[in-house]
């Protein structure tokens, strides 16, 4: 009996008994104290390569098609057509006190929301959905917010070209001078894009409310106002722009907001259209049997180019060039809506006449009716010496005060263009390219004087004479299309002069062994210009000739 006892013990302590531990082996995806974590290598770290590919999204899944009505009545009341409606589609709706008015409509097979708009034509109301209720009440005017995402700037830009000559003559001794041959020639173009003072305007005429008035809060000179000091303008806070947010908030009827959703769409879809504008200006040195300049007709005889003009008619006029002012280019091989305008090759085909240099090639991108300016120039310095003497009645003496002020002048190229993009695909440039180069330097003569006066040597004041060539044309050219500005011809004197060393520089005998020549040289300027809208700026669409740049995928 003792035995079993102490068995039973033995057993008892033996299940209480802890099992052996093992060790503790954590998770390899736990977090492990003072583990280290691997670091880049940042010498196999580069420049990541660009995004040539966008990924295509996996296409919408289809609505599922929505219940249609057939409702065919004659001068019904509304309210009771409305709550016919709405127990026949078993939608709750909440009907306004105020309505009124007949509807006659006749609508075979047709949505809910397409039969509320033919009512709304007819009676002035306007319906809501708010949660699982049609909400109908009477057209009054009420908020709402657009969103219009434009830069929050105004931009005005002018410029003048012109020539003045003016001959002065006198009629003698003591008498005033009178002006003999005058002749001037200016035009002057002014541009102004203030996008929110107008969109403002718009709105306002759409509303009816302000048409002759000045936007809200602008004066007629873009002061600010308040609303109470302008004529008319008891109803002026019914726009409200905050331009820095792209927010417009009107008030205004259902059919109102319509109308200016419409307009709005439509301004933005004008304003944001782009266009890429690719000058190339070459300078045609011409040779001895092409002195009276370029001959473009052989482009349109046997060049492999097709020129139209429509202002001379000197050019045969091609089908796809018909109604283009100005004259334009395109290759002749090309298919029609394919063509590919390369200037390069235009470029090459000026080498008939002449040795050609390339001057300047940009390339600039603007958005519709914007200004696009592209200076690229020198500023060269010379200085305006000023004298001004004081006498000292009490010392008997002189002082001289000089004064030397920087002048600078621009040497190179300067081009603005403004385009205007229609739904024709054809672009109005107002383009005014000007280049400007030193052709010689002159002495400032009242810089001598004032050396005589103080019995300085040695001192001079160059002033370049700067020579300017320049066009300003308004002109229509189709997108992709090469426009051609030319004529542009100038006379230069290239003076060479070489000698023998050591001999040529001896005095009085030294021009026997002197060799001087003196060319003349004739020069044409042509000015190439090829606008191409720009619907979509990304390199898979429009600007898919600039994919070479980025290198290799």
């Amino acid at each position: 009996m003792r035995s079993i006892f102490l068995s039973g013990i033995f057993l008892l302590l033996t299940a209480c008994a802890s099992p052996p531990t093992s060790p503790h082996t954590p998770s390899s995806g736990h977090l492990q104290r003072n583990q280290p974590q691997p670091q880049p290598d940042s010498r196999n770290i580069g420049i990541p390569k660009p995004v040539t590919r966008i990924p295509v999204l996996a296409p919408p899944q289809p609505l599922p098609p929505q219940e249609t009505y057939t409702i065919v009545v004659n001068e019904v009341p509304v309210k009771e057509l409305l709550f016919a409606i709405a127990r026949d589609a078993a939608i709750n709706v909440d009907i306004h006190p105020d309505i009124r008015g007949v509807v006659t409509v006749n609508a075979v097979d047709q949505t809910l929301t397409r039969i509320l708009e033919r009512i709304e034509g007819q009676v002035a109301i306007r319906h809501e959905l708010r949660d699982d209720t049609l909400v109908v009440m009477s057209d009054t005017p009420f908020l709402k917010t657009y969103r219009v995402d434009y830069v929050n700037m105004e931009r005005s830009s002018s410029s003048r070209v012109g020539t003045s000559t003016k001959i002065a003559t006198s009629s003698g001794p003591g008498a005033d001078s009178g002006e003999g041959n005058i002749s001037n020639t200016l035009i002057t173009n002014t541009s102004g894009n203030r996008f929110w003072r107008t969109l403002t305007r718009n709105i306002l005429a759409i509303l009816d409310e302000m048409p002759n008035a000045e936007a809200p809060g602008l004066g007629r000179r873009g002061e600010n106002a308040s609303a109470s000091e302008e004529e008319g303008s008891s109803h002026s806070n019914a726009v409200i722009v905050n331009a820095e947010s792209g927010l417009v908030t009107v008030r205004a009827t259902a059919k109102q907001h319509a109308d200016i959703r419409t307009f709005i769409d439509q301004v933005m879809a004008n304003a944001r259209r782009q266009v890429l504008i690719e000058a190339t200006i070459v300078e045609v040195e011409l040779s001895d049997s092409h002195q009276a300049g370029i001959d473009w007709e052989t482009f349109a005889t046997g060049a492999g180019l097709r020129a139209a003009q429509s202002v001379m008619g000197a050019f045969p006029v091609h089908a796809s060039t018909a109604g283009t002012s100005g004259l334009t280019l395109n290759y002749a091989d090309a298919a029609s809506g394919s063509a590919k305008l390369d200037v390069s090759l235009t470029v090459k085909l000026l080498r008939q006449f002449g040795n050609t240099r390339v001057l300047s090639s940009p390339k600039i991108m603007t958005l519709n009716n914007q200004t696009a300016l592209l200076k690229v120039v020198d500023n060269e310095v010379y200085f305006e010496i000023e004298l001004e003497e004081k006498e000292d009645a009490e010392t008997n003496t002189t002082d001289l005060n000089i004064k030397s002020k920087v002048k600078t002048v621009p040497v190179g190229l300067l081009m603005n263009v403004t385009p205007q993009i229609n739904d024709l695909d054809s672009v109005i440039l107002n383009v005014r390219p000007t280049i400007t180069r030193i052709k010689e330097y002159r002495e400032d003569p009242g810089v001598a004087i004032i050396a005589n006066r103080l019995a300085a040597s040695n001192v001079a004041n160059k002033v370049p004479v700067v020579q300017v060539r320049e066009t300003e044309s308004v002109l229509e050219v189709k997108s992709r299309r090469i426009a051609v500005i030319g004529g542009l011809m100038q006379d230069r004197i290239q003076r060479d002069q070489d000698s023998v060393p050591w001999l040529g520089d001896i005095p009085g005998i030294g021009n026997l062994f002197k060799y001087r020549h003196r060319n003349s040289i004739k020069t044409e300027l042509v000015i190439f210009l090829r606008p191409t809208i720009i619907r979509d700026a990304s390199i898979q669409t429009d600007l898919g000739d600039f994919r070479q740049f980025l290198g290799e995928e």
